[in-house]
């Protein structure tokens, strides 16, 4: 799960998140007291802001939610890295799944479509479809 800006946006708050894919140029080291692993802890919250919210007020909100638990001086945080090559199967089955997913809302999609086009009423549950096969498309 890739947080677009989020990187930049914690330098600039004053935190130093530690990579979990290291390179020559990174190291471990740090000062933190708190050590907080964001994207285990606050799943719901990125979850709903990056969903319902422009970029920058999604950044604030997950802003927020991490200053809970500590500021820049006494908290490290923890942030994902790529994904083990052991779950490499799990992830393709997943992927499989949501792309058959998708195709649902597709077909609802087009049937909406054709009825805008065809000056036919649109009725709540074309939307509700659309909007039920969209959101099992996410996992």
């Amino acid at each position: 799960m890739g947080l677009f800006n989020w990187f930049p946006f914690i330098r600039k708050k004053g935190y130093n998140p530690v990579l979990l894919y290291h390179t020559i140029l990174t190291s471990t080291t740090t000062t933190g007291q708190r050590r907080f692993d964001v994207l285990g802890t606050s799943f719901h919250t990125i979850r709903n802001a990056y969903s319902k919210h422009t970029q920058d007020v999604a950044n604030r909100i997950l802003q927020k939610e991490v200053e809970r638990f500590g500021n820049h001086l006494n908290m490290t945080l923890y942030i994902d890295g790529p994904q083990p090559v052991e779950k490499a199967s799990t992830a393709q089955v997943r992927e499989a799944a949501r792309m058959k997913a998708l195709d649902k809302p597709s077909t609802s999609l087009e049937t909406f479509e054709t009825r805008m086009v065809a000056d036919l009423r649109i009725r709540k549950q074309h939307f509700i479809s659309i909007r039920k096969n969209l959101g099992s498309a996410f996992y």
